[in-house]
């Protein structure tokens, strides 16, 4: 069988998906019994719960005295509640009337009930022979509803119409009503499908085709960009490597002095081109869903002290203040501790880029619930509010004279990429005068995946790379009172 579909018991319609909404037009009782036994058996047998509504040419009492001698092992699922066997009197007309939206009540309940027990969902069969012409109407308008209503529901229904009770307008009816009918014909059952359902079906078989097909194209085109991306890299990065060797080396030998200098100059130089091509080869795969974390147990509180220490130094040569708010402890957590230092670096790198002379850079850190926060402000120029949807998009160079961002922001969309697949989430919070706040969280997890993981999947901020709106605000304000509480 395969995933997704069940089986009918019954040869001419072998699996169906669950939803469907079945019927037979019968004769005779035997032809009734050849359908419904095969049907409920094979119920039973893959773990459905069942339910028989019977009306002629069968009782109650008939219909499971039929089901005892036919079902094997029938006392067993009977007793261990499996089936019920109910007269229709007591399902489709209690109160003495036909009441459609009481029994589509009955029939989810009935269905939370079976999956409430374990079983895989909801088996069900009704004799409709006590429909008669005053309720006819009512009950075609019951059975369009119902399978309108049907959908992915864990139900599948078959329903048994007399062909002595049905003229030629009702079995249009019975047929536009039901995925497909069961008719015998030359001693053997037959499907006579309506031409809506069949319509559909044609409609879905065509567009999953020509999903697979786009599928495979976009499939096609990730690997192309991938391979793309790392042909690239290995192009730039080639003739790079050996300035970077032959500069390291100069610098090494050079006595000091302007040439010293100028080989210095060239390893930054060359240095920052690297790093810029591994962010671009970083970025494409987590466009692509190829970049992955290695996760181990980290020390974030220690991670952050030693970024503070390798980051003052620099700080200081610019003429700047890098000013460490940290509280006295964290809890560790499952992370991939390069990965969480390369935003952490890429976010003070910009921060060092736009404060001012004699600026401050403030590097914050907490624990709010189950998350650890992480914040770095500087007291910069700040970013106009119509560049900041944009900041966390790659490919993108930002205008005005606010703030110089220029480039193609690879920095920025890689910090929401690695925050992300930690299960965190970014932010900003700048006014143009005021400075600029770029923030992250990341839950607190004991394990890979572990607790922590499910509820920092909740918008605790405003969607990353996005401006924070006035609640945002406010919920952001409240999260730095909380964490300079705990400070």
């Amino acid at each position: 069988m395969i995933d997704g579909l069940r089986k009918t018991g019954i040869d001419v319609l072998g699996d169906v998906p669950w939803g469907a909404h079945l019927c037979q037009l019968y004769q005779e009782k035997d032809d009734l019994m050849e359908v419904l036994v095969p049907y409920l058996m094979a119920g039973l047998e893959n773990n459905e719960y069942c339910v028989w509504v019977t009306s002629e040419p069968l009782t109650h009492d008939e219909a499971r005295e039929v089901a005892r001698d036919a079902i094997p092992a029938f006392e067993e699922y009977a007793q261990r509640g499996q089936i019920e066997i109910v007269p229709h009197t007591d399902w489709y007309l209690k109160g003495g009337c036909f009441d459609p939206e009481a029994v589509a009540v009955s029939w989810t309940n009935k269905l939370g009930q079976a999956l409430d027990r374990g079983y895989d969902g909801l088996r069900v069969t009704g004799n409709v022979c006590w429909v008669g012409e005053g309720t006819w109407s009512d009950f075609a308008r019951y059975e369009e509803a119902v399978n309108a209503s049907m959908g992915q529901a864990r139900l599948i229904a078959l329903c048994s119409y007399p062909l002595h009770r049905c003229g030629a307008s009702r079995v249009v009816d019975v047929i536009n009503n039901h995925r497909c009918a069961l008719v015998k014909r030359d001693g053997g059952w037959v499907i006579a499908e309506s031409y809506g359902f069949r319509a559909t079906e044609d409609r879905l078989r065509l567009a999953h085709s020509r999903e697979v097909h786009l599928r495979h194209q976009l499939e096609q085109e990730v690997r192309a960009r991938v391979d793309f991306a790392r042909a690239l890299a290995h192009e730039l990065k080639t003739p790079l490597t050996p300035v970077l060797a032959a500069g390291s080396a100069l610098a090494s030998v050079l006595e000091e002095g302007p040439l010293s200098d100028l080989a210095r100059s060239v390893v930054r130089g060359a240095s920052k081109l690297n790093n810029r091509i591994d962010d671009l080869l970083d970025v494409v795969k987590s466009e692509t869903g190829a970049l992955q974390l290695d996760y181990a147990k980290t020390d974030v509180l220690r991670l952050l002290r030693r970024i503070v220490a390798e980051m003052r130094p620099l700080a200081l040569i610019q003429g700047k203040t890098l000013v460490a708010d940290l509280p006295s402890a964290l809890p560790p957590t499952w992370a991939d501790e390069a990965r969480l230092k390369q935003v952490l670096l890429n976010l003070l790198g910009n921060a060092f880029r736009f404060a001012p002379s004699n600026g401050t850079v403030v590097l914050r850190a907490g624990q709010m619930d189950s998350r650890v926060v992480i914040e770095v402000q500087d007291d910069g120029p700040g970013i106009p509010t119509e560049q900041q949807p944009s900041l966390f998009r790659s490919y993108r160079e930002l205008t005005g004279d606010a703030r110089p961002w220029g480039g193609l922001a690879l920095g920025l969309a890689l910090c929401k990429a690695l925050v992300e697949l930690h299960g965190g989430q970014v932010w900003v919070e700048s006014q143009e005068g005021r400075g600029s706040t770029f923030g992250f969280s990341i839950p607190v997890r004991a394990s890979p995946g572990g607790e922590g993981g499910a509820e920092s999947r909740r918008k605790l901020w405003p969607s990353p790379g996005h401006q924070v709106t006035k609640e945002g605000h406010s919920r952001l304000t409240r999260t730095r009172t909380r964490l300079a509480s705990k400070m």
